[in-house]
């Protein structure tokens, strides 16, 4: 017996090797659908990238015993069936990480019966199952969506004595779909085609005067079986010559071949006697008719074509009118433009300024400017400005300053589009070495724009040095802190103050000019005595190191 769904064809007895083919112990099985491998040894269950054959999501291994070679199958919704022993089946689905087990199917009557082997017949839409002492067939039960139509139309015709050819029209670019074409009366798969999108024609042979032939079309995308009412018994009622007559550039399909030149063209279909049956097409054209004119404008103006398209660039353009057979007539209208004559002018004023343009309008904003004139013979001269704008350049010198002796200091005035420089002093040279204090000026004359000026003020570097020789760090905020007396109006660098007791040791250090010493180490005051110094930093005046050492008395 077995349960709602399966059919038991054959009892075959109890041995562990029968079934639709031979197998043995610890041979793994292998399932392979539009994206996945699915690897199954009767314990593990693994995926793997169809494409690059990486492992894909988690395998499954629970309540799976390896006892014999299980059968596997798997759709393209992947939806995973798999053999197990005590005649079960899991239909499992795989996620993308992990597989959910969706049902258990039994075949009852052989507790001891291992699936060996799992096939799916698409003819009848059914999974075929061989088995340990059985084989047997299970109506597919699959989440698979089914559909009538779909965007397909499929139509037919006969060629005696056992051909055909079928026209697939295909209105989706995006779908892809695969034909199992069958002879419905026999249960006998003819073909299994593949066909992109578009209008396709194949042939079928080997067709059987009286039977029933029809089709299933599987869109494997969406998992869909389109049901098509494309069926057709073979009557031989048709001619085995065909006329066919279209417009030249059109093309029509013959077997697998697309056609576009006339002739006539005989296509082969295999018969189940392995002779060919042959259909002959003969294919001609319309004619057509091809005429040209010529036209001349000048540049700026338009030309009206004869199908009421206006135009204004030269070249070839094709008017199409359809003859009384729904064919192109052709006229080419070959249009010519006569160009104008372009004077190119470049022009630089000042920001502040106005320049008036040929056609009268003044303006100071940069850019290309079009004036067109006519000429004589009636087209356009076209006047070009290529306006540039400079803008009033303003002259800084930078700020006041400090000049030390044998450190000069170098202005510079220059700017864009100078044409002269008057220094204070009346030098001329864009450039002025200041080598003393003093009130520094310039003017710069500029060749579009109004004279640019700066005036700028120098002052003698100076640094004045002092180092007390005693401090009371008593607190009474009165000669508390030890600190030479630094005053320079420029910056001082590289300074360094150290601090000793009568033993050499360093007590105290800094590199601020801004601290001094309070008198104690650690936090602890140290005793009234004496303690020894040392000052280095770099004299802003003369950029040499200076040095100084010497002693200070602490007193309490």
């Amino acid at each position: 017996s077995a349960p709602s769904g399966f059919h038991v064809l054959q009892e075959l007895g109890n041995r562990p090797n029968s079934g639709f083919g031979q197998f043995s112990n610890g041979i793994n099985c292998l399932a392979v659908n539009s994206d996945y491998l699915f690897y199954y040894d009767g314990k593990n269950l693994k995926v793997f990238n169809k494409a690059t054959g990486a492992n894909v999501g988690n395998s499954l291994s629970n309540n799976l015993q390896a006892k014999y070679q299980y059968g596997i199958y798997a759709n393209n919704c992947n939806e995973v069936y798999i053999g197990r022993d005590n005649g079960m089946i899991h239909k499992m689905f795989f996620d993308g990480t992990n597989f959910i087990l969706q049902d258990s199917l039994s075949i009852t009557g052989y507790p001891n019966g291992s699936i060996y082997d799992i096939v799916f017949n698409p003819i009848v839409n059914q999974l075929m199952v061989s088995g340990e002492g059985f084989v047997a067939s299970l109506n597919l039960q699959s989440t698979c969506t089914q559909s009538s139509g779909g965007n397909l139309l499929l139509t037919y015709t006969l060629y005696c004595p056992d051909s055909a050819t079928v026209t697939v029209t295909n209105s989706n670019p995006t779908d892809a779909y695969t034909f199992v074409w069958y002879d419905s009366t026999t249960l006998t798969q003819l073909a299994n085609i593949s066909l992109p999108s578009g209008v396709s024609i194949h042939g079928l042979g080997g067709l059987i005067a009286g039977n029933n032939i029809n089709v299933n079309a599987i869109k494997a995308s969406a998992c869909q079986f389109i049901n098509s009412d494309t069926s057709f018994i073979m009557n031989c009622a048709a001619d085995t010559t065909l006329y066919r007559i279209t417009c030249p550039g059109d093309t029509i399909h013959i077997g697998t071949k697309i056609i576009s030149a006339p002739g006539t063209y005989a296509d082969t279909f295999t018969n189940v006697l392995n002779f060919d049956s042959l259909v002959f097409t003969i294919y001609t054209h319309y004619p057509i008719y091809n005429q040209t004119a010529n036209a001349t404008i000048c540049q700026g103006q338009t030309y009206t074509l004869l199908n009421n398209m206006v135009v204004s660039e030269p070249g070839v353009y094709v008017d199409t009118f359809q003859t009384i057979h729904g064919c192109d007539s052709v006229i080419n209208t070959v249009l010519k433009v006569t160009p104008a004559t372009p004077t190119n002018i470049t022009v630089s004023i000042c920001a502040t300024d106005f320049y008036t343009l040929p056609n009268n309008t003044t303006t100071n904003i940069a850019g290309i400017y079009a004036d067109t004139l006519s000429t004589m013979a009636g087209c356009d001269s076209i006047i070009i400005v290529d306006l540039k704008v400079v803008e009033q350049q303003k002259l800084d010198l930078g700020a006041d300053t400090i000049v030390c002796p044998g450190r000069p200091i170098l202005l510079n005035a220059e700017l864009l589009g100078a044409s002269s420089y008057t220094w204070h002093d009346f030098s001329t040279e864009k450039t002025y070495l200041v080598k003393q204090a003093g009130t520094i000026y310039v003017r710069v004359d500029l060749s579009l724009c109004q004279p640019a000026n700066d005036t700028i003020t120098i002052t003698e570097c100076s640094c004045n040095f002092f180092i007390p020789n005693a401090f009371t760090p008593n607190s009474d905020t009165k000669n508390d802190i030890f600190t030479p007396y630094l005053k320079c109006n420029l910056a001082i660098k590289d300074y360094q103050l150290s601090i000793f007791n009568r033993w050499g040791q360093k007590i105290f250090f800094t590199t601020n000019p801004e601290n001094g010493w309070d008198g104690s180490l650690n936090g602890e005051p140290q005793p009234t005595g004496s303690y020894f110094y040392t000052v280095l930093f770099t004299n802003p005046s003369t950029g040499n190191k200076d040095f100084y050492r010497g002693d200070v008395s602490l007193i309490r």
